[in-house]
């Protein structure tokens, strides 16, 4: 059995320790999102430099590639 005077302990701890809690959830999912995009530009910058080699010399190898990079998705898509 609880003694008297120890009613409601549960609580204060609950209170004190959510804060900490949601805190540290709310880091893991920044850094989850931070982590999808330095993914997305690293694989955009790959995808560029990967057409860029292949095109060489042609004209139009500076607009392929900023085509490619500025395409929605387009680094992630392949």
């Amino acid at each position: 059995m609880r003694r008297r005077d120890e009613r409601g302990v549960a609580s204060v701890e609950m209170a004190m320790l959510l804060p900490i809690l949601l805190l540290l959830s709310l880091v893991a999912a920044e850094f989850g999102f931070a982590l999808v995009d330095w993914m997305a530009v690293s694989n955009a910058t790959q995808t560029a430099a990967r057409v860029g080699s292949a095109a060489g010399d042609d004209p139009s190898a500076d607009a392929l590639v900023l085509a490619l990079v500025q395409e929605p998705r387009g680094a992630l898509a392949r």
